[in-house]
């Protein structure tokens, strides 16, 4: 926000906003209408509504788990009912993690892709914390699954970052 506008916030933006358009009638000697003055609590509308997005999504972290994996040779099915069943669950059970999405390789390519398997955990709230709190938490593997795994937190792309 830039600085002469956060100066003026202490008034609150409706206050602003009408101050700014009865400076611009007095300095040019007209009258302001009652539609102008609507025109300025609907901008202090839209303004402030934006300005609570930015700061939520500023201060809300929100991030996701790429986790690849494999089922264990021969065990697919078993595997699957586990993932879907028991894993899934307890993952979603751990506080920051509110969401889960599994996928498949699509089709029989050429050469088989390292990880047949993908899940998409999403993370709302501080991401330390969610992660921290998986760590602690008692998410049992299947003997149906694959030792070699992949997990991976990402956080969103900011231009900051």
């Amino acid at each position: 926000m830039p600085a002469r506008l956060r100066r003026l916030v202490p008034l609150g933006w409706r206050a602003a906003v009408l101050l700014a358009l009865a400076a611009a009638g007095y300095a040019t000697g007209q009258v302001l209408a009652p539609s102008a003055l609507v025109a300025g609590v609907v901008a202090h509308t839209v303004v402030a509504r934006l300005l609570a997005r930015d700061e939520q999504e500023t201060h809300v972290e929100n991030a996701i788990l790429v986790v690849r994996s494999n089922p264990a040779p021969g065990r697919e099915d078993e595997y699957n009912e586990w993932y879907d069943g028991e894993h899934v669950p307890q993952m979603l059970a751990v506080p920051g993690f509110v969401r889960a999405r599994r996928y498949v390789v699509h089709g029989t390519p050429d050469a088989p892709p390292e990880f047949r398997y993908l899940a998409i955990y999403e993370i709302e709230g501080p991401v330390d914390e969610a992660l921290a709190a998986l760590g602690a938490a008692k998410v049992s593997p299947s003997a149906s699954l694959d030792p070699r795994v992949s997990v991976t937190p990402y956080v969103p792309h900011t231009p900051e970052s």
